[in-house]
């Protein structure tokens, strides 16, 4: 026998077998950690690999949305610029100054209004002094008959 060596055939039958259930329990340990070290990696290979399975009906799928969505710009892009009068930035620009026009004729009319109301005060309050019977001493002063017309 060597000096540096162990022969395991002249190990008593009990201490061969702690020695192959250790080894065998080591490995055990080593596969373990092995696989939770790997696993978040094959996990992530899986889904790479049903990821690219399934890319040919993705990429079909977003070519269609994008054509569809294409053609939803270009009604939109027709929308809002100008095309002499048939689009909505032709109508808004219309009634804009529709607006504006509107705004101003309303504006005119409150400014006559109010001149037609002071007026009608000014008047009301002539009409009123003019036929207010003239108090002096207590008695009232006759008013004049009034004319008639021919």
């Amino acid at each position: 026998m060597n000096v540096g060596s162990l022969d395991f055939a002249n190990l008593p039958g009990w201490l061969q077998l702690v020695t192959a259930l250790t080894a065998i329990l080591a490995a055990a340990v080593g596969v373990i950690a092995f696989v939770r070290k790997t696993w978040p990696v094959v996990v992530s290979f899986v889904k790479t690999v049903i990821s690219l399975q399934t890319l040919p009906e993705f990429m079909e799928k977003t070519s269609a949305t994008l054509a569809r969505q294409d053609k939803q710009l270009a009604d939109i892009h027709h929308e809002v610029q100008f095309n002499n009068g048939s689009s909505v930035k032709d109508a808004i620009t219309r009634v804009e100054a529709t607006t504006t026009r509107l705004e101003e004729g309303v504006a005119g009319l409150y400014t006559r209004m109010n001149a037609a109301d002071e007026a009608d005060k000014r008047l009301r309050a002539d009409l009123d002094e003019a036929t207010q019977p003239v108090v002096r001493h207590g008695q009232r002063r006759r008013q004049p008959p009034k004319k008639e017309n021919p």
